[in-house]
Order: structure tokens, then C-alpha cells, then sequence
């Protein structure tokens, strides 16, 4: 009996040890092609990205036993998810599911989703911190592949009217249809503008400047002539907060932070005040395009209809009740004030100001990471703040995909002083 005493008590340090290695192998392989899909499910269709990383986060999830409780910003947001749970209660938009027995019904209802995609990418988000060190160089060559791919089919596009997404659209037996083409050929647009900074600035660390350079003009060739705006948008704020943050850290931090709360608290005042002295654009105007136009009058109705319910919304789902709002309105804020009331904005607000903070701690540190992890947000921010409903599945496992990119950006440049020179760390330069 004592003979065996010694070898019962290394065996739970060895199995311990064989099981962090056994979760740490999974966390690699399950990010490693995370980020080989993100790239082409952006070109190919966008809504994969909510299996992509809900299957990560179910196979992850068993791994994540005995870990400590959620981190503070994933509490954040499933506090928001719980109270679009709570607005079912009020929403007008609930007899649109009334009938619980069809499958249909209850796959509609986004707040039910919203609670179970907290768990599903938080998980994943979670497991991928697991990867062993020295795997982040991987992770980045594998997303930079995908992603220069990716703009490079775009780019083709562009010049061509979308001949090579057209030619895949044809080879699935879909019908040949041009405003479809038209719309979808730029989708990839999005995702390499959302990820452009930490890709490119990797290419450059690496040597790889010229690459950094193409990904910038493919991205900016791509969104122009298949007429996608607000990557632009988001490559352009995201370069200019990127290299405030570097140059000045952490008070720019602060400054986007405040910002960020304006934006949250004051979006729907300005539209209530301003939005009768906005132009009504429309294309034949030759003022801009019409889709500009169609924003303005979603986001005037909208914050209309903000100023009659403040306090608690109209429920979640709402804006899908009323025709003028074409599913939803193309602004993350005033659909959050409109669908959650000043509650929901508050809670938004408040998840962004925490990962502002969580930029500003970082920036005590690396000055040209916390810039890149800002480029981030605030591309994140200004394309959902003109493009996308913000319950999408899609758009908020992009947006877990990001999280967690940046984190193996850091990985792999932890060293990443303010002291180096700018000329060094700009993929343009």
C-alpha cells in the first residue's frame, strides 16, 4: 500500500499537465481555422460566421470547465442580452412570433439568440487565449493569406463588374441576378477593413511591407468600384486613431472614450434637432448616392420614434414592424435606443467604455498595440454605425473574431515599444 502512495500522488499533476496541453493543441487548431475561413466566408457569404465560431464555441466549451466566471466585458453584454430577454415583455414586434410551435417562430427571436451567442462566443474567445505561446506568427500568416485572397478576387471585381463573383454564383446553380451581384460582391469588404490593421501591420513587422501596401489598395480599389463606403470609412478613422494612440497614448484613449459616450448618449438628440435640416439626398440629385438619402430619412423616422418611447424602447425586434425601417437602422445606437430604450444604450455605452479602459491599460505598456487594437473598434463602430443591424450573428461573431486577432497580435509583438520609430511601424510609410 505505501509503495503505491507515491505514484497516486504525481498522478493528478501529470494528467493536469496533459490536460492543459490537450486544450491548449485544440484552442491552436480551432483558431488556426478561424482564421483561414474568415477571409473567404466574408467573400463567399457573411452569415457563415455564425456557425464558424458558434461550432468553435460548442466544441471549446467543455474545456472551459473550472475556469473562473466571465470576464467583466462578456458580463456586459450578457446583461445587455438579458434585457432584450426582459423587453419581450413590451416589444411590438413579439405577434410577429406568436406562433411558438413553428420553428420558424422561435428562430426569430433575437433575444433568445443574443443570450445563447454570449455563451457560444465567449467561449470561443475565451478558449483561443488558451493557444500555446510562439502560435500566434501561425494564426496571422494563416488570416493574411485569406484575407490578401480574398481582396485580390475583390479587386478583379471591381475592374470587371463582378465577373468572378458572378462566375461562382453561376457555378452554385443560383439564379443570374445583377442587383444581388451588384450587392454581395463587396461583402468581403467589411471584414478585411474590420481586420486590415492588425493584418497589415503584422505584414510589416514581418518584412512583408509590400503586402501591407496591396491589401490597402485592393481594400480601397475593392470598396470603390463595387460601391461599399464605409470600409473606407473604417480604414481611414481606423489609420488616423492608430497613429494618434501611438504618438500620444493613452490620453487619445481617453478622448475616444469620452467620444464614444457622446456617441451613444447624443446620436438620437441630433437626429430629433438637426434631422429636419438635413438635405434629403437622393442619386438623381448627383449630391450622392441614393442609399445616403434612404439613411437619413431611416435615421430621421427612427429617432422620431426614439423621442416617443425614451425610457424602455419599443421592444427587441421592433424595427422590423415598421415599413419604413428596412429591417433595421443601419445605426448600432439608434437601433439600441430604439429596440432597449436609454437602458440598452447605457449598457452599450458602458461595453465600450470598458474596452476603451482595457485599450488604456494596454497602452501603459505598447503604445503601437493599444493603436492597433483602437484601429479596431473604431472600425468596428463606424461600420456598424452606417451598414449593419446590430443583432446580426454574423456581424457580432466578426466582431469575437476580432477580439481575439488582436490578442494574437500582442502575442506575437509583446515587446512593441512607443520608443520605436513611426516610419517603422506604418504599413504606408
Amino acid at each position: 500500500m505505501s509503495s503505491a502512495e507515491p505514484a497516486l500522488a504525481v498522478t493528478p499533476r501529470v494528467d493536469g499537465l496533459g490536460w492543459r496541453r490537450w486544450r491548449s493543441r485544440l484552442a491552436l487548431i480551432l483558431v488556426l481555422i478561424v482564421a483561414a475561413l474568415t477571409g473567404p466566408v466574408g467573400y463567399a457569404g457573411q452569415n457563415a460566421y455564425a456557425a464558424v465560431v458558434g461550432v468553435a464555441g460548442i466544441v471549446g466549451m467543455p474545456f472551459l470547465a473550472g475556469r473562473r466566471g466571465p470576464l467583466p466585458g462578456m458580463a456586459i453584454l450578457l446583461a445587455l442580452a438579458l434585457w432584450s430577454v426582459i423587453s419581450m415583455a413590451w416589444s411590438i414586434a413579439l405577434p410577429l412570433h406568436a406562433d411558438f410551435h413553428r420553428y420558424k417562430a422561435i428562430e426569430g427571436l433575437t433575444a433568445l439568440k443574443l443570450v445563447l451567442e454570449v455563451g457560444l462566443y465567449g467561449a470561443f474567445a475565451a478558449l483561443a487565449r488558451e493557444s500555446p505561446p510562439g502560435s500566434a506568427g501561425r494564426v496571422l500568416a494563416t488570416l493574411a493569406i485569406g484575407l490578401g485572397l480574398v481582396t485580390a478576387l475583390m479587386t478583379v471585381d471591381a475592374v470587371s463588374g463582378g465577373a468572378v463573383y458572378r462566375a461562382l454564383r453561376l457555378s452554385a446553380h443560383a439564379v443570374d441576378k445583377p442587383e444581388i451581384i451588384q450587392r454581395n460582391a463587396g461583402r468581403g469588404c467589411f471584414t478585411v477593413a474590420l481586420l486590415f490593421w492588425p493584418t497589415a501591420l503584422w505584414l510589416r513587422r514581418t518584412g512583408r511591407t509590400i503586402g501591407a501596401v496591396l491589401l490597402a489598395i485592393g481594400l480601397i480599389v475593392a470598396s470603390i468600384g463595387l460601391h461599399v463606403d464605409s470600409p473606407v470609412v473604417a480604414l481611414v478613422l481606423g489609420g488616423v486613431v492608430f497613429l494618434a494612440v501611438h504618438r500620444l497614448g493613452r490620453p487619445v484613449v481617453w478622448a475616444m472614450l469620452a467620444l464614444t459616450v457622446l456617441y451613444f448618449a447624443l446620436t438620437p438628440a441630433f437626429f430629433i434637432f438637426a434631422g429636419p435640416y438635413l438635405p434629403h439626398l437622393r442619386g438623381d440629385q448627383g449630391l450622392a448616392k441614393a442609399s445616403w438619402g434612404i439613411r437619413l430619412d431611416i435615421w430621421r423616422f427612427v429617432a422620431a420614434r426614439i423621442a416617443e418611447r425614451p425610457w424602455l424602447g419599443w421592444g427587441i425586434d421592433s424595427s422590423r414592424v415598421w415599413a419604413a425601417v428596412p429591417l433595421h437602422p443601419h445605426n448600432a445606437v439608434l437601433q439600441l435606443w430604439l429596440e432597449l430604450g436609454v437602458v440598452g444604450a447605457a449598457i452599450g455605452a458602458l461595453f465600450w467604455s470598458y474596452v476603451w479602459v482595457r485599450i488604456g491599460a494596454a497602452a501603459e505598456i505598447s503604445r503601437a498595440n493599444a493603436g492597433v487594437f483602437a484601429a479596431v473598434v473604431v472600425a468596428y463602430l463606424s461600420i456598424g454605425g452606417m451598414s449593419f443591424g446590430v443583432w446580426q450573428e454574423w456581424w457580432l461573431a466578426l466582431g469575437a473574431i476580432a477580439v481575439v486577432l488582436c490578442w494574437t497580435f500582442a502575442e506575437a509583438f509583446p515587446n512593441w515599444t512607443p520608443s520605436e520609430q513611426l516610419t517603422e511601424l506604418t504599413p504606408l510609410a
